[in-house]
């Protein structure tokens, strides 16, 4: 078996790059080493809460990210907005076959930030649930978009 590379400090994947220094993907896995381990609800409350995250099996309420939105696939049922109702039925259909639970795509937008730029973050909010639209109807699968703006956070 092949030594993976481990995820850098505070991060639950290990992302990868190619030219463009702002964007970039990873695959968040099940198992990650000796941590116990993960669930989809874990993954999404990671982003939905970059910081004070709730106690397990409390509510989802009150995110710390700036924005998020979920594009579903055309069959999926609406109860699949919930995301908490999503996460339990992602891992009731597979049950412990999972063995990677999301993909991530990290979008940067160095743009937003520049003065002497045009774009304003609600573009960005756009532009990344474009992608997420493209992706869910290529690949028929949920996508959740989440915006961080850490200086806010």
């Amino acid at each position: 078996m092949a030594n993976k590379a481990k995820p850098p400090a505070g991060l639950d994947y290990v992302p990868v790059a190619g030219s463009n220094p702002n964007l970039s993907y990873g695959v968040i896995e099940a198992v990650n080493g000796d941590e116990p381990k993960r669930t989809l609800g874990d993954v999404i409350l990671r982003r939905l809460f970059p910081t004070e995250r709730p106690a397990p099996g409390s509510s989802w309420e009150g995110h710390t990210c700036e924005a998020w939105d979920i594009v579903l696939p055309r069959e999926a049922p609406d109860a699949y907005r919930d995301l908490q109702a999503l996460s339990q039925a992602y891992h009731l259909k597979a049950g412990e076959k999972i063995l990677h639970l999301a993909a991530v795509v990290t979008l940067r937008f160095p743009e937003v930030e520049d003065p002497k730029s045009r774009m304003h973050l609600h573009e960005a909010w756009e532009l990344s649930r474009g992608l997420a639209s493209t992706l869910t109807r290529k690949f028929d699968v949920a996508c959740i978009v989440v915006l961080h703006v850490p200086a806010r956070s």
